[in-house]
């Protein structure tokens, strides 16, 4: 008789335990879709603003000035760091529509390791 009071307390220790890493797991997979989504957002309204002072610069780079060879330099840096934003977005524009899938694909694991524990048959 005893021996099964150990077993069913391990029993319910391992099945919150494995309720409470679901739990967290479900909220950092929350949180990580906002994250993409927003720093997408976030891309898409830097590159157009990228764009806007691009434009702008272009027009200066005609003027007659000093500054103007510093423009040129960093209008060439700011280019490059637009590229590499560009292939940050287009990654995560293929990431956010399959995102669905695979949290519902992870949602499915976490509740079959909740089932298992409460089972017991998780060995």
């Amino acid at each position: 008789m005893e021996w099964d009071a150990w077993l069913l307390l391990a029993k319910s220790r391992a099945e919150d335990a494995v309720k409470a890493k679901a739990s967290a797991i479900r909220k950092k997979l929350f949180k990580l879709e906002k994250a993409i989504s927003d720093t997408l957002s976030e891309l898409s309204s830097t590159l157009s603003t990228f764009q806007d002072l691009k434009q702008k610069l272009e027009g200066l780079m005609e003027q007659p000035h000093a500054l103007v060879r510093r423009l040129v330099v960093s209008l060439g840096e700011l280019n490059e760091k637009a590229g590499r934003a560009e292939e940050l977005m287009a990654f995560l524009m293929k990431v956010l529509p399959k995102w669905p899938t695979w949290a519902k694909e992870v949602n499915e694991l976490l509740d079959k390791a909740i089932f298992l524990a409460k089972s017991g048959d998780g060995a």
